[in-house]
């Protein structure tokens, strides 16, 4: 991986890769970045309204600077890219190809925007994507009644579905949405004398879960 990164970042370096570049070759064919803002006007005015609190959940776990920060170097649009990008097979084409999606998706669109798709786009398992799935799926609720822990558990679902499934793997699924919580509350999504009482609460899923991918 470390090769790739390098070999990737010379390409850049070299101009082969520019931050400016306006399309980019692909397999399926030519991706440019009108493309990109093509798809999002289109698909957007479709898509729920993502709660404040599970966008700033997102950012408080995988990029506290995302706002801050030049959006190609952050982990939330290169997560975006992939998700784009989920059927390529593993090797150095693809994460060129990736990276170049990552440039593409930095320039097509604000901050925002690329968060917005993110959190419509994660996968987090029974066939479900996007926040608003996940959150009747899992806990037959809209996600803009999901609470503070729960939105912690569907943050720590995006990052491995299978790893923290509710009921297979039901303490590791309980540690990792405690270190959401935690990053939650370091980013002052919610003050910290509530973090232990909501880190002792159960995942508090439905049994049986729902599928999103039947009917």
């Amino acid at each position: 991986m470390k090769q790739i990164v390098f070999i990737l970042a010379l390409l850049f370096s070299a101009g082969a890769l520019s931050a400016q570049q306006h399309s980019f070759e692909f397999e399926a064919g030519t991706i440019t970045l009108a493309d990109l803002r093509q798809a999002f006007d289109e698909m957007s005015p479709y898509w729920p309204e993502v709660p404040d609190l599970i966008a700033r959940a997102m950012v408080a776990a995988e990029d506290p600077n995302f706002h801050d920060r030049v959006s190609m170097s952050s982990p939330i649009t290169s997560n975006l890219a992939d998700a784009l990008m989920f059927d390529q097979a593993p090797g150095l084409k693809t994460h060129a190809a990736r990276f170049k999606m990552t440039l593409l998706l930095a320039n097509a669109l604000t901050h925002d925007e690329i968060l917005n798709w993110y959190l419509q786009a994660i996968y987090t398992g029974q066939g479900c994507y996007g926040t608003a799935a996940t959150a009747w799926a899992y806990f037959d609720v809209g996600h803009d009644a999901l609470t503070a822990e729960k939105v912690a558990y569907v943050i720590a679902l995006s990052r491995s579905p299978q790893g923290y499934h509710p009921q297979r793997e039901q303490e590791r699924a309980l540690l990792s949405r405690n270190r959401v919580l935690e990053e939650m509350q370091k980013a002052g999504t919610f003050p910290k004398s509530q973090l232990a009482v909501l880190q002792a609460l159960p995942l508090g899923v439905i049994d049986p879960l729902e599928r999103c991918d039947l009917g």
